[in-house]
């Protein structure tokens, strides 16, 4: 017979690992660093903490019970910590999103994003070409600009993009 299956072999085993645990030693400052805004994820951080204490109770029941569970139990777990984990993934987004306005277009942009972005873009033949001549939604000058100019300027960085300049799909690089 097969051992049942412990508190690793979960789905839920992700949720507090040390790599979930780095996120406010490691991911969330390297956030504020890279956006150049210090304090940037500082409610995240509050946030997840707001959760350990459920999260280590989970851990420690599933790991002392194993195959004796109780769902009466492990659902009254989950619901002293649901209401500080379903609002702690918006508020990490709405930190993000309140000053992403802020620096959002500037040349690095321009010239390391925007291409990665259009050039895995399909638009010529997804829904039968439908976006081809409406996505970006730029005319003229701007357009050859943003599809043709900028991606040719770093060509060899582009390689690996799915899509050609006239945006079809194309054999992947290998």
């Amino acid at each position: 017979m097969d051992s049942p299956p412990t508190y690793t072999d979960t789905p839920l085993a992700v949720l507090h690992t040390p790599q979930f645990e780095t996120g406010e030693t490691g991911l969330f400052p390297n956030i504020n660093k890279a956006a150049g805004w210090a304090d940037l994820m500082n409610t995240a951080v509050d946030e997840h903490a707001t959760f350990h204490g459920g999260m280590e109770r989970m851990k420690a029941y599933l790991e002392k019970e194993r195959a004796n569970l109780q769902a009466a139990e492990l659902i009254a777990i989950l619901d002293s910590f649901k209401d500080a984990f379903t609002t702690e993934r918006p508020i990490n987004i709405l930190g993000i999103a309140d000053v992403a306005g802020k620096k959002q277009v500037n040349l690095s942009f321009v010239f390391n994003i925007l291409p990665v972005f259009l050039l895995n873009m399909d638009t010529a033949d997804f829904e039968h070409g439908m976006w081809h001549e409406v996505f970006p939604p730029f005319k003229g000058a701007a357009k050859w600009v943003l599809t043709k100019a900028v991606p040719a300027w770093h060509s060899g960085r582009w390689r690996f993009a799915a899509c050609s300049l006239e945006g079809k799909a194309k054999r992947l690089a290998v």
